[in-house]
């Protein structure tokens, strides 16, 4: 069925061809077992040569050490769920297409643009907003994608999959090989700090804020930035605070919607399961799916075997992260509430076509007037739930106000109560105008709509 990574040789343009080694299964485990289940379905046999001998030290890279060997043990758990829904649990075909990895099509244009990001390039909301803003600016302009972290383009070539975006114009390049280069026209920034730790090298500048945490010591004065560009209202008003706050001068603030897909409905008919999408990280800023769990603990006494709970999200690789996602699975054992680690986009529009409910808990049980942070900036999931056709139920906090009008196009909850009765009053009752008026809100959201507010921001 598989060769073990430890000895396998295959030519590079089938390894390419492929899709190479998944990034779902970071840091390690089972990337080559997938690998070589997508070659087997592209119809290349694996091959094993019973003549040849290799010796393998299994677990060395722990070196003996305890907390290492255990991290090691945990990745190795999460993995195996991830592999056996995608390969082994039937419940939808996995995505074998080949993948564009045969190198990007980089063009010239008489404009430069960069695009730095000092995060890793793992499916999330920020990464879906700045490769958003590549993919349009690829057309008039050569775009180069900067992070620190030492990715190839196939990596961007697999998130561009993942998003539905041509990222084919795209190039990418070290931190190094960017200040080398002379200076762009445009230079968009990802972060997450007031004040910015990025100096614009670009002829204009702009500053991706996610949210305003402090930025610590360092940092520039953010006077080469034109503008600071916000996911909605409440992180706009936070990053005019936080400017005042460190004695900045004042600068333009934009509102740009995050942008996002619309699923609709499909003609796929509603099934009893609630989704919760977001990434599985440990940290205060998580989604709170401890929460969603206990609450559908509750749920169950009054339809125990009737509703199914679905959380689906991508995973990090570092130890932290792993051992937060073990520790929700373990939680979840023995009720009726399905994984989906790292789903393909494919799997993920299928499980907003099908849920009925869909649950938002990120800030719940957090002080929000020390810790505004831990809100949720905007919601992108809650929104392609909304374009689905879901009755969407968020924590009453943050940027979901910004989407939901309660009771017209979904619900706001304040407690665990309220969570469970409205969830019971869906179930009891369709709730159609509610899951139509709820696709009519989500369109004002679209890609389309973000392109057009992000190049008006460019021309002021």
């Amino acid at each position: 069925d598989y060769i073990s990574a430890a000895c396998l040789l295959l030519p590079r343009a089938r390894f390419l061809a492929a899709g190479g080694f998944d990034p779902a299964y970071e840091p390690a485990y089972y990337e080559d077992v997938d690998l070589c289940f997508r070659l087997r379905a592209m119809g290349h046999p694996v091959w094993l040569c019973p003549e040849a001998r290799v010796v393998h030290i299994e677990g060395a890279s722990a070196n003996g050490d305890a907390m290492a060997e255990q991290q090691r043990g945990a990745a190795a758990e999460i993995n195996r769920h991830t592999f056996i829904d995608l390969w082994l649990s039937g419940a939808r075909a996995p995505d074998v297409a080949p993948y564009p990895l045969s190198g990007l099509a980089v063009v010239e244009r008489a404009r430069s643009a960069v695009i730095y990001t000092p995060y890793a390039l793992n499916p999330g909301g920020g990464e879906r907003v700045v490769l958003t803003i590549a993919a349009a600016m690829a057309g008039d302009h050569a775009v180069t994608i900067v992070t620190p972290h030492p990715y190839s383009w196939a990596r961007l070539a697999r998130l561009g999959r993942l998003f539905g975006l041509d990222l084919r114009g795209c190039a990418m390049a070290d931190e190094a090989a960017f200040l080398a280069a002379p200076p762009p026209d445009v230079m968009i920034v990802l972060g997450n700090t007031l004040p910015v730790q990025v100096v614009g090298r670009g002829r204009a500048n702009y500053y991706v804020c996610q949210f305003p945490f402090p930025g610590g010591p360092g940092g520039t004065d953010m006077g080469d930035y034109r503008a600071i560009i916000a996911y909605s209202e409440y992180t706009r008003a936070h990053i005019f605070a936080g400017l005042s706050a460190l004695q900045l001068p004042a600068m333009p603030i934009a509102v740009t919607y995050a942008p996002v897909p619309q699923i609709g409905r499909g003609g796929v008919e509603k099934k009893r399961v609630i989704l919760s999408v977001g990434r599985f990280f440990a940290g205060e800023h998580n989604k709170r799916h401890d929460l969603l769990i206990a609450a559908f603990m509750a749920l169950r006494e009054t339809y125990d075997g009737l509703v199914e709970l679905h959380l689906a999200g991508s995973s990090l690789p570092e130890p932290a992260h792993q051992a937060h996602l073990l520790g929700l699975r373990r939680m979840a054992e023995g009720h009726p509430i399905v994984f989906h680690v790292n789903a393909p986009g494919a799997a993920l529009t299928d499980l907003y076509r099908e849920a009925s409910v869909y649950w938002h808990a990120a800030g719940m049980g957090a002080d929000l007037l020390a810790a505004p942070g831990q809100a949720e900036h905007f919601g992108i999931s809650i929104v392609e739930a909304m374009s689905a056709g879901c009755v969407a139920m968020a924590f009453n906090a943050g940027g979901p106000r910004e989407i939901i009008t309660d009771g017209v196009d979904g619900f706001l909850w304040s407690d665990m109560d309220s969570l469970v009765e409205l969830t019971t009053r869906v179930l009891d009752d369709d709730f159609e105008d509610i899951r139509t008026a709820a696709a009519t809100r989500a369109a004002d959201f679209s890609p389309e709509a973000f392109i057009q507010r992000i190049l008006g921001v460019q021309g002021q």
